[in-house]
């Protein structure tokens, strides 16, 4: 694999509990995996979901890639970390866990994404974004027939259409496409935490500012 750099943040923010997870791993034939998830609002144990998603998704891509597109292993390991969440929620005996998750491999010049919910993906290349997951909300659906109203954009800010929950259905099935890469470009996986409040493309570039901005 080309080399790269990598930075890494997670902010509790006013929240008592962070909620968010993320891990980066370099897989055995040399491509890169990063993933990121964040736990719902509202449901029991939202970063224990989160870890238990993002450790999942992991370690069925290092199991796989050797043998398996990069698609497909993504493709096939969202369901194996909803398996995973299913078993934790049985073991701590709550009603409702859920994550939403974004993942990506970086593998022959190229970058494989997949997603459920409201975390995203973005390629950004001079300073423009050049690719964008599509989030899995309410808010994006109704902004498909027209502009949200303020109240909608209020009412529904959370509110998302597909997600990690543990219970064994279609929603645990990602959405997965793929992107070429050039040199310089950068891959940028987070929360809405990061999205919402700041201009993405703007971010700055150095280490130590944006960490400070974070």
């Amino acid at each position: 694999m080309t080399e790269c750099d990598i930075f890494t943040y997670s902010g509790i923010g006013r929240r008592a509990v962070n909620q968010d997870c993320f891990k980066v791993s370099l897989l055995p034939e040399g491509s890169l995996l990063a993933v990121v998830a964040d736990g719902m609002g509202g449901y029991s144990c939202g970063e224990v979901a989160a870890r238990v998603v993002v450790d999942a998704l992991v370690d069925y891509v290092e199991a796989h890639c050797a043998t398996m597109p990069a698609e497909d292993v993504l493709a096939k390991a969202f369901p194996f970390a909803d398996d995973s969440l299913s078993l934790k929620r049985l073991a701590l005996g709550v009603r409702h866990m859920g994550t939403v998750a974004v993942a990506a491999i970086v593998t022959d010049g190229r970058v494989v994404l997949a997603w459920l919910g409201d975390c995203r993906a973005y390629v950004l290349r001079d300073g423009r974004v050049v690719c964008q997951t599509e989030d899995h909300s309410v808010l994006n659906m109704l902004r498909q027939s027209g502009e949200p109203t303020a109240e909608q954009v209020r009412k529904y800010s959370s509110a998302v259409t597909r997600c990690l929950m543990g219970e064994d259905d279609a929603d645990a099935r990602p959405s997965v496409q793929s992107f070429p890469l050039r040199p310089a470009d950068q891959l940028l996986l987070c929360s809405d935490g990061l999205y919402r409040g700041a201009d993405v493309p703007s971010l700055p570039q150095e280490d130590a500012e944006l960490t400070h901005f974070l």
